[in-house]
């Protein structure tokens, strides 16, 4: 078993690193309510991923850990002055996520408006202070329990002590509560952004340095 490595991705494995994520995120119960489809799910995550990497690339900070050449998991952070997210940003992380491949563009566009409408009721409950936007993580299957996952969150979370800022995400898996707990994130409140969708959770971290 090879060690993993961990740092910045690069453009040019913003591909493979979304298909990972689309690999990871494959059982999450709000994916599976978006995209009931097991055929087209990872073609539409993935275009949708890559979008989510391209604007962290341009815009915050992408962390990704390597087997060699291959991104295995990818942390996508959203600093304090890149959030919210400018309407302009939003077309065009929609745009781009829409563009799945035409055997997927279907399924794809029944998902979209139900993703806008919960992207736009979570985005409102963002707390009104600065912190870093933990905006995707994910690690492939394959190499989960190496801590991957954990690696790409401590660059941020040391900075963020540093500075004195607040670390913020939400996560519709029930086993990623405990998870994040572990990391000193805290449970703010459970939401259903869709009707009869699966829950999603909204988690802050108060920064060790912070009021």
């Amino acid at each position: 078993m090879t060690d993993l490595t961990v740092s910045h991705l690069q453009a040019a494995h913003a591909r493979p690193a979304a298909e990972a994520l689309a690999r990871a995120f494959d059982d999450d119960p709000l994916t599976r309510f978006l995209l009931p489809d097991p055929v087209q799910r990872p073609r539409v995550l993935a275009s949708t991923f890559a979008a989510q990497i391209r604007d962290g690339l341009v815009n915050g900070e992408v962390l990704a850990a390597f087997d060699g050449d291959l991104p295995v998991a990818t942390a996508v952070w959203i600093p304090p002055e890149a959030w919210p997210m400018s309407i302009r940003r939003q077309i065009g992380v929609i745009s781009a996520a829409m563009t799945p491949g035409l055997r997927a563009l279907p399924a794809a566009l029944r998902a979209g408006p139900r993703f806008v409408r919960a992207f736009s009721i979570v985005e409102r409950l963002h707390p009104d202070r600065p912190q870093w936007y933990l905006s995707l993580l994910g690690t492939d299957p394959r190499y989960q329990g190496r801590g991957a996952a954990s690696r790409l969150l401590a660059p941020v979370l040391e900075r963020c002590d540093a500075l004195g800022l607040h670390a913020y995400l939400e996560t519709g898996t029930t086993r990623n509560l405990a998870w994040y707990a572990k990391h000193h994130f805290v449970t703010l409140q459970e939401l259903r952004p869709l009707k009869n969708g699966p829950p999603l959770w909204t988690m802050e971290r108060i920064s060790a340095a912070g009021p």
